[in-house]
């Protein structure tokens, strides 16, 4: 029942294991497919068949017992979103990712998060755009655009690099909202002849 993201399996605290087990008691997932249907591909799992809400719902609970910060939950969100979508359903990705604008906000009040912000700008703006605004997702970005990123945790240079990379990102994303194209979702049918 223990449901996470794969690097958190191996940081579980020891003092958290009875809560944790306490938390996820009732917790039951729905059968997969039928034994022997065929795999959508060599990487499905039984696991992965299992219905993504039921597994959602499993990994906020691990994440509620493990004390998960406002970055955490921000990510948790941002995926769950997308996750939703991809499953057809659209009322809980539209709640996720308000959830996730909303505490990308609220880091941006926090001056302890001052150099991650043009990341927090590019979040917000995401969420922004995914919830149907894409003129407060542009403002958002162009705002990003103006910052430079930083993490005292980090080499100079991998800042330097990140930044870049953020840079690029906030680059393709704006430009594709000015000129009024829809931005991929990233779960749309690979329909791309293949020598596009």
């Amino acid at each position: 029942r223990f449901t996470a993201f794969s690097q958190d399996f191996r940081t579980v605290p020891e003092d958290k294991k009875e809560e944790l087990r306490k938390a996820l008691a009732d917790v039951h997932f729905s059968p997969p497919p039928v034994a022997g249907s065929a795999p959508a591909n060599e990487y499905d799992l039984e696991y992965a068949r299992l219905p993504i809400a039921e597994r959602l719902a499993a990994a906020e609970r691990v994440y509620t017992v493990l004390g998960a910060n406002d970055a955490m939950w921000c990510l948790f969100h941002r995926i769950a979103g997308y996750l939703y979508e991809a499953s057809g359903d659209a009322a809980r990705a539209r709640q996720s990712r308000a959830k996730a604008a909303e505490l990308a906000k609220a880091m941006l009040a926090d001056p302890k998060e001052a150099g991650h912000a043009v990341e927090l700008y590019l979040i917000r703006g995401s969420m922004r755009y995914f919830l149907g605004d894409r003129d407060a997702a542009a403002a958002d970005l162009r705002t990003a655009r103006t910052l430079t990123y930083s993490d005292a945790a980090l080499s100079d240079e991998r800042s330097r690099a990140y930044d870049a990379y953020l840079h690029s990102v906030i680059d393709d994303f704006l430009k594709e909202i000015e000129a009024g194209r829809e931005v991929p979702r990233g779960n749309e049918p690979d329909d791309a002849p293949d020598d596009a």
